[in-house]
């Protein structure tokens, strides 16, 4: 479901940024080339933010 936006972006050359509350899908986005940029806490309720960017991976063709 992911690939073909990915496959879109990269492409086009366009980043992608995407936001998650739960730190068990970090690991999941990393596998796809995603970073953890920034971690927002609330100081108001029980919640983390954890903001995620993708930039184009360059791919190397071998001969």
């Amino acid at each position: 479901m992911i690939d073909p936006i990915i496959q879109s972006c990269d492409k086009n050359n366009i980043p992608i940024a995407l936001q998650t509350h739960n730190i068990n899908n970090i690991p999941k986005y990393e596998h796809f080339g995603f970073k953890v940029m920034e971690i927002i806490k609330s100081d108001k309720i029980d919640l983390t933010c954890y903001n995620m960017l993708r930039k184009k991976i360059k791919i190397i063709e071998l001969a």
